[in-house]
């Protein structure tokens, strides 16, 4: 399958060494203002050419052949390419790699591009980052924002899983996309760089948190919102496992502590302001909350958020927070056994550009991931509620 979303979907196509990588997207509302500016900030940050990814650092300039008049989009299918242009075939010799794709390609569809992985190779998530920066210009009409960054490099973790806005904003001011502080960032530095220095290459895990998730978004049981995710984080490449919210910590809980603990409901933002109850008391600002309306977006506060803003596979209200985890990128460049194409064993050693820590540059991947998903439900829900149908269509 090369396509994904229920409602607003969208289809890559292309290979690492092909022509161009592309995308097509599908059921896009009109009239949404289209920021060129934004989506070269986003594949910036997924290109290599630093000493912490691949060397191969390809132009990324994109092309809009349809969809957009203007700079506004007319609800026709978007299509984007991005021409390659930094290629090196002569690397990739017909052999089938060790924890690759290739065996598994060979055997489905024996003929199929094996330069530089072909249609399995990360070059793919391209589309997706392109894809994920339009579903941005939805999401920025309703304020939900999305975020993801590094918070374990092999075995340096940062601790915990609720990490707040600004920390997601502060990691990407750092050389490479990680949380905590600058300390860990050159941990996490430090461990790449070793591996790389030794011919191999580390894992990793990054953190997703998504920020104004109203409550109500997913489907029940079989498209549920957690399952989604789960399913097109897992899909990317080089990830082995995905955990909401607290994750599988959580098997090891009680209920009587693992449940939520519930404190506010609200329909806007938190508004903090001061009372002269409390001048006596350095922490003289109180939460203070209007009437909540049912009808209007609901959005929950919880003590710990153990369920990661999911709850029977539909958004509860609070910040959603996914973590995933990468295996190490098995293009290593030291001798490993492989099969040729006659699958007759033999010794070989990789040649070419890989990145030595695949979360470095998945980070944004998987950001556009979790703001395509959301966007998508977020149009597939205002068919929920009759409510909602007569709001559009008579104004109530």
């Amino acid at each position: 399958m090369n396509s994904f979303g229920r409602h607003l979907k969208f289809t890559s196509f292309g290979e690492s060494h092909g022509k161009a990588i592309g995308v097509v997207i599908d059921n896009y509302p009109s009239g949404i203002k289209i920021d060129y500016e934004y989506i070269n900030f986003l594949l910036k940050q997924r290109q290599g050419g630093s000493a912490f990814s691949t060397p191969r650092k390809e132009e990324e300039k994109i092309n809009i052949i349809s969809g957009v008049f203007n700079d506004i989009s007319t609800g026709a299918p978007i299509c984007v390419m991005v021409e390659n242009t930094n290629i090196k075939s002569k690397d990739y010799d017909k052999i089938l790699r060790p924890s690759h794709a290739d065996i598994s390609y060979f055997a489905k569809y024996e003929i199929y591009d094996y330069l530089g992985g072909g249609r399995s190779s990360a070059r793919e998530s391209l589309a997706r980052v392109i894809a994920g920066a339009f579903a941005d210009f939805i999401l920025k009409e309703v304020n939900i924002r999305t975020y993801a960054s590094l918070c374990a490099v092999g075995k340096i973790s940062v601790d915990g899983f609720a990490f707040s806005e600004e920390e997601y904003i502060n990691a990407q001011k750092r050389q490479i996309n990680a949380l905590n502080h600058d300390i860990m960032c050159e941990a996490f530095k430090d461990e790449i760089l070793k591996a790389k220095a030794n011919n191999d290459s580390i894992g990793s895990v990054v953190s997703v948190g998504a920020f104004g998730v109203m409550a109500g978004l997913g489907e029940p049981l079989y498209d549920k919102l957690d399952a989604r995710i789960a399913s097109a984080f897992m899909g990317f490449n080089a990830v082995k496992a995905v955990e909401i919210g607290l994750g599988s910590k959580i098997s090891t809980l009680n209920a009587s502590y693992a449940n939520e603990k519930f404190e506010k409901i609200y329909n806007e933002k938190i508004i903090k302001q001061k009372s002269s109850i409390f001048n006596n008391n350095k922490n003289s600002n109180f939460i203070s909350f209007s009437k909540i309306d049912k009808n209007k977006n609901l959005y929950l506060k919880t003590r710990n958020n153990f369920s990661g803003g999911i709850n029977g596979g539909i958004s509860n209200g609070e910040t959603i927070y996914v973590k995933s985890y990468f295996k190490p990128t098995p293009s290593i460049f030291k001798e490993q056994n492989v099969f040729d194409f006659d699958l007759k064993l033999k010794k070989h050693s990789l040649v070419g550009r890989h990145d030595p820590c695949v979360g470095v540059r998945a980070c944004v991947v998987l950001k556009a991931m979790m703001s395509f998903i959301l966007a998508d439900y977020l149009l597939l829900n205002t068919s929920a509620k009759i409510s909602n149908i007569k709001k559009i269509y008579k104004g109530e």
